[in-house]
């Protein structure tokens, strides 16, 4: 419950401009690099609303921010050709690949 407040307080941060956009990849990557809470909040965000909707595997219990995060950004390093897609996409794309579903 306090991530949610958190999350709801950091997107105030963010530029009017962009709240109502489509976050992109590159913007999200800019975000980690230069603005590390909004980037948290946004990423928080994400994944919470993905473990809400249970979409597709959950990631596991414990995992922390800063580590899904690092897992994000590598995917946007490995993958500099998708980051023109919405962040969302990308945050659930990175972490499906780091945790697969298990069967």
């Amino acid at each position: 419950m306090k991530t949610i407040f958190l999350t709801l307080f950091l997107i105030g941060f963010i530029p009017a401009q962009t709240a109502f956009a489509l976050t992109d990849g590159n913007e999200l990557l800019n975000w980690c690099k230069q603005a590390r809470a909004t980037c948290l909040a946004y990423v928080a965000g994400a994944i919470e609303m993905r473990q809400e909707w249970s979409l597709e595997c959950p990631v596991p219990n414990g995992l922390k921010w800063g580590q899904s995060v690092a897992i994000i950004e590598k995917y946007m390093s490995d993958f500099p050709e998708r980051r023109h897609l919405p962040a969302t996409t990308l945050i659930h794309d990175a972490l499906a690949r780091a945790y697969p579903c298990k069967k």
